[in-house]
């Protein structure tokens, strides 16, 4: 079965295939397709935003889709920048890190991020969450990863995520985290499936005999 991940980030595609590689799907990408303009994100958490998001690519493309929706809670900035953490300062990466220090204007606060994944076959709606716990830093380190890597701290490992590197961050990131949980989800949904396919056929057979 094919099934869209609803991205142009090849890295999720590479950890998507790796963790989910049992379940029989044949993977796509949206640069698979031409351009296409992106959902407009109205909801109000990640979960409706990843929804919003899986139910669009579905119903462009007429295939199952897997969206994610991310954001990051500092417990100091009274919870933000939350579900705009890609579009804080309106003004990319860069400039969202740099709000955020001037924000906390020096100070260390607790902060998490989650990721919600949501998967849509028209029929079927999976989610599934993942938290990653840690800081926001006094200043940027490290020159691996992107968004808030190099000011979220990992206390556990003594590093901000763009220090530990790629092959650490996607052991413990909130996305890993998210996509072992929808593969247990996904895993009983088709058992489900293959469960109620052998009743109907056994019921078929049955009235067949009579």
């Amino acid at each position: 079965m094919k099934v869209l991940i609803a991205s142009h980030n090849m890295g999720k595609v590479t950890e998507f295939k790796k963790i989910l590689n049992n379940l029989g799907f044949e993977f796509m990408t949206l640069n698979d397709f031409h351009e296409v303009e992106e959902p407009e994100e109205t909801g109000l958490t990640l979960n409706e935003n990843s929804l919003i998001k899986a139910k669009y690519y579905f119903d462009l493309f007429k295939i199952p889709v897997i969206a994610d929706d991310t954001g990051l809670f500092i417990e100091d900035l009274n919870g933000e920048p939350g579900i705009n953490a890609a579009r804080y300062s309106g003004y990319g990466d860069k400039e969202n890190r740099k709000l955020v220090l001037q924000k906390l204007n020096g100070k260390m606060s607790n902060a998490y991020f989650e990721t919600v994944l949501t998967f849509y076959d028209g029929a079927n709606v999976v989610t599934a969450n993942g938290i990653m716990e840690g800081k926001i830093a006094l200043k940027e380190s490290g020159e691996h990863g992107f968004g808030y890597d190099s000011i979220f701290y990992s206390p556990v490992y003594g590093k901000t995520m763009a220090e530990l590197g790629v092959d650490i961050k996607n052991q413990i990131s909130h996305r890993f985290n998210a996509t072992i949980n929808l593969k247990r989800k996904l895993e009983f949904l088709q058992d489900s499936q293959k469960e109620i396919e052998y009743i109907k056929n056994q019921f078929k057979n049955n009235l067949n005999e009579e």
